[in-house]
């Protein structure tokens, strides 16, 4: 049964990380959000959704992202 949001990751869900808040990799409705990756999951335990650093895209508690993993640049 697909239930977003209880922490455990269905067929139809691209990731469940325990609640239906957007804006912390997992959207409102269990799918990954853009600059996010999501890993860890499955039907009895939560993903964990971190930024991807070197998209270009900044997000979550990332202070910048220029679009490469080059140091001191």
């Amino acid at each position: 049964m697909h239930i977003c949001g209880n922490g455990r990751r269905s067929t139809a869900e691209g990731c469940d990380d325990n609640n239906t808040a957007s804006s912390d990799g997992c959207n409102s409705t269990c799918q990954v959000e853009p600059g996010y990756h999501c890993a860890g999951g499955s039907i009895v335990s939560r993903d964990a959704c971190s930024p991807v650093c070197g998209d270009g895209s900044r997000v979550g508690g990332e202070g910048c992202d220029d679009g490469n993993l080059a140091d001191g640049d």
